[in-house]
């Protein structure tokens, strides 16, 4: 399993491979809801109680395509979306019920302004660039981390995906993932145990020893 969130204190869902399992009583229970054999399943967000998307691959000729799950109705149901995009979605956002992005592996940034229904490619990094975690404080700010060769990066969107800006790079310290408590403060992690932190919106990062 590789993600997991939780809607209410009592229902929660969790997601790997081609697994999405669901718990209605806090955790204590958890009932395979899995809606595709074919899917590998990476991350899981909701916006609110009702929506929300599942991040998804399926291997084609030896390639990763792109597809997405989205439910409306609190996960009772999910609809299934395939791309046609040769890519390998790993982190998902989704700040409302109509605006999600996903990072890839392969460097891209995808956008759905219809709640998942629809996604087009915003970004597309350079050679080598992978991107691992993605975090919208708002539908129109956003940070996406990741690693180009060995040098961690830290990109950042004001115009909700259409421009990207690396705002900060760490040598020999690849970055996994990011979170944002509110609109100024948030953490970035990576390897070897390292955590980065900002407290003016992702203009200054600063390292956080253990």
């Amino acid at each position: 399993l590789l993600s997991i969130t939780f809607t209410t204190e009592q229902r929660g869902f969790a997601v790997g491979g081609n697994k999405l399992l669901k718990t209605s009583d806090g955790g204590e229970s958890w009932h395979s809801e899995s809606p595709s054999s074919i899917l590998q399943l990476t991350d899981i967000k909701f916006s609110d109680e009702n929506n929300g998307i599942i991040a998804a691959y399926y291997i084609d000729w030896h390639y990763h395509q792109a597809a997405f799950l989205r439910t409306s109705d609190g996960g009772q149901t999910w609809e299934s979306t395939f791309t046609g995009d040769y890519a390998w979605p790993v982190s998902l956002s989704y700040p409302d019920p109509d605006h999600a992005y996903v990072a890839d592996q392969n460097g891209d940034i995808f956008k759905s302004t219809d709640g998942g229904k629809s996604w087009t490619r915003v970004y597309s990094g350079p050679y080598q660039q992978m991107l691992n975690g993605i975090f919208f404080t708002s539908p129109e700010t956003g940070f996406a981390v990741g690693n180009l060769e060995s040098t961690g990066q830290i990109l950042k969107t004001g115009d909700g995906g259409l421009n990207w800006a690396v705002v900060a790079e760490f040598n020999m310290a690849p970055l996994n993932g990011i979170w944002f408590t509110d609109s100024l403060h948030g953490f970035a992690v990576g390897d070897f145990g390292i955590i980065f932190k900002t407290g003016d919106g992702g203009i200054t990062w600063s390292e956080q020893l253990p």
